[in-house]
């Protein structure tokens, strides 16, 4: 093979290269905010490292809305029970309020999109995204 063959066969490759390459990137989504990550449905995975069997329930799920409300639902026992609050989210600091109760506070972290960690003093809670 000459000079001329290798170059004309490296000229080619790399048009072939820069021509493929050409195309824009997709653009990149923005993260999103704490607030955006918490809206939507969980559901309990475990509570202190315990299995929702373990803890006497069948079910345990949070709704966060985007409009701050807050609502639990469980069953344990064949016995539903659900709570509602409005909530306010500072940093990553959830309060609760319900007039004519006390306030809660805690904390959530994301390990991924998917996945909501609760704590609350020395609870901790693990949650999954509810399927839609």
């Amino acid at each position: 093979m000459t000079w001329t063959h290798a170059a004309l066969i490296a000229g080619l490759l790399f048009g072939t290269v820069a021509c493929s390459s050409s195309e824009p990137a997709p653009a990149e989504q923005p993260a999103k905010t704490t607030a955006e990550r918490l809206v939507g449905t969980w559901e309990l995975v475990s509570y202190d490292g315990k299995s929702l069997e373990e803890q006497g329930l069948e079910s345990l799920s949070m709704t966060f809305t985007a409009d701050g409300h807050w609502t639990q639902e469980a069953v344990a026992g064949g016995e539903p029970d659900a709570k509602t609050a409005d909530y306010v989210l500072e940093g990553n600091t959830v309060t609760l309020t319900k007039p004519g109760d006390t306030n809660g506070t805690f904390t959530v972290e994301f390990p991924s999109d998917d996945a909501l960690v609760v704590v609350q003093d020395e609870a901790k809670l693990e949650l999954k995204r509810a399927k839609q």
